[in-house]
């Protein structure tokens, strides 16, 4: 947790927990400065306004935002638990059962 001091109040920024990659996918990080992280030296958190980009592997699609960004109360702005890269076929079957 970070202390920020300015003239008027004092106040803790958190750090957001880095999530795992999702399967059949991939995470770029970036620092606030846009300076390029690499995901795979992260600790467990990350600062505030630290960005995650998520791309998915050929034959798959991303389902969820495509950027999240770590907020000051260190929750991301999207939940990653929600973020996948899922095959074609599982959309078509998932969309099918839908209009049954």
């Amino acid at each position: 947790m970070a202390l920020l001091i300015n003239s008027f109040s004092l106040t803790f920024i958190a750090n957001c927990t880095v999530p795992s990659e999702p399967g059949n996918g991939r995470i770029s990080a970036f620092h606030t400065d846009g300076s390029v992280l690499d995901y795979g030296q992260l600790n467990v958190t990350v600062l505030a306004f630290t960005q995650l980009h998520y791309l998915c592997d050929k034959q798959f699609t991303l389902i969820g935002p495509s950027t999240i960004t770590c907020t000051t109360e260190g929750q991301w702005n999207s939940d990653p638990e929600n973020i996948m890269c899922l095959g074609i076929n599982f959309i078509y079957n998932y969309i099918h059962e839908l209009s049954n």
